[in-house]
């Protein structure tokens, strides 16, 4: 098999595309009435949870939307079934038509604030992690699925991080807008301590919602400007995450913590640590700044932290002078606003202006280190 060069910092295994039985054939006999499971409806099959089918949670499937981006992707033999990127065979296929070598693959976001009872999401979440750390044994080189973690308990998130470790999964995805505390607050120190000592990567996706003036928010009214709004600005949501793990003082308190900002872009991230760096510098005495931090805090972003993009043709000409080590690149394969199958041409475009050391470290070497991948 040809080796391409390229890793997907960010890719996908959603909800709809996973087997009926995910949840219900993993969770212990008192949960399987609680846990995730698909019904049959006029529109198909949909996730549940709850006793009583309470939480929704999507559609049971694939779908791909009818943009430029779904249409490029029929075209190109992405052919909808109910389970395409699950299976490995396709999936790997897939990523033989993209010329990608590795993936590292995000799961289920907002589950367990979707289901919302405590301990009926930590079971979900673990078979999640059950499942996806077995799947992935078919192709070890070449599939790094990242763990979810419970973020209404942080007793739970420290059990789940022990637990995905000895099951031998690289990282963990958090989901920062719905987590019981914010993250820069004390209690969840025992989860960073948690993540350090495992070597557990955590990752903070990109927000399916954070704005509170556009996008789909129960309380404003629908419109086009909005979405179009929303789809715009939705990375650069990633910014107070970024500030916040980076002020609360975990970077210096646990050396070996590594935090993933995941589908964020990168052209935005060189202006917020100038920002960083200059309020630091200013207020370091006055407001005692120095009982957060002690370290520069872009120089805690280079040694610590990591950002993946798709499509930026500002950030790749500001990493050289940034963060050469920090940048990935992420397919966000199978989704309809990624760019499979197009990778290689997206980063010829975007990065062929690069020297051939740093582009090879943006699009393979990076991630390669970060999550220790076999080569």
């Amino acid at each position: 098999m040809a080796t391409h060069g390229v890793v997907s910092a960010d890719s996908h295994l959603d909800l709809g595309y996973l087997p009926k039985d995910t949840f219900t054939s993993r969770a212990p006999a008192q949960w399987r009435a609680k846990v995730p499971r698909v019904v049959e409806s006029a529109d198909g099959g949909q996730w549940v949870a709850g006793e009583h089918g309470e939480h929704k949670l999507g559609r049971w499937g694939g779908s791909l939307r009818d943009n430029a981006r779904g249409r490029r992707m029929r075209a190109s033999g992405f052919v909808l079934d109910e389970h395409r990127p699950f299976r490995i065979n396709l999936r790997l296929a897939d990523q033989e038509k993209d010329g990608v070598d590795a993936e590292v693959i995000y799961g289920i976001p907002f589950l367990a604030e979707q289901i919302k009872d405590r301990d009926t999401a930590a079971v979900s979440i673990a078979a999640y992690n059950d499942l996806v750390a077995g799947w992935a044994k078919a192709a070890p080189s070449r599939l790094y699925p990242q763990a979810l973690l419970p973020g209404n308990s942080v007793e739970a998130a420290v059990a789940e991080v022990q637990r995905i470790a000895a099951l031998g999964l690289t990282g963990a995805e958090w989901d920062y807008l719905v987590t019981y505390k914010p993250v820069w607050h004390p209690y969840w120190e025992p989860l960073w301590a948690a993540a350090a000592q495992h070597r557990i990567v955590i990752s903070m996706h990109a927000p399916m919602f954070a704005t509170t003036t556009v996008g789909k928010l129960p309380h404003l009214d629908p419109h086009p400007a909005s979405e179009a709004a929303w789809l715009s600005v939705l990375p650069m949501q990633m910014d107070e995450a970024l500030a916040s793990v980076i002020f609360s003082g975990v970077l210096e308190r646990y050396p070996a913590l590594k935090v993933v900002m995941t589908e964020s872009g990168i052209g935005w991230i060189p202006y917020l640590l100038d920002r960083m760096d200059y309020e630091w510098e200013e207020h370091y005495d006055t407001m005692d700044w120095k009982s957060l931090i002690r370290t520069r805090p872009s120089d805690l972003f280079r040694a610590h932290m990591y950002a993946t993009f798709q499509k930026d043709n500002v950030g790749p000409i500001l990493a050289e002078c940034f963060c050469p080590d920090n940048f990935m690149f992420g397919s966000d394969y199978p989704h309809p606003d990624g760019v499979w199958p197009d990778s290689h041409a997206v980063i010829n475009a975007t990065l062929g202006g690069l020297s051939p050391t740093l582009r090879k470290k943006i699009v393979n070497d990076n991630a390669r280190a970060l999550y220790h991948m076999t080569p």
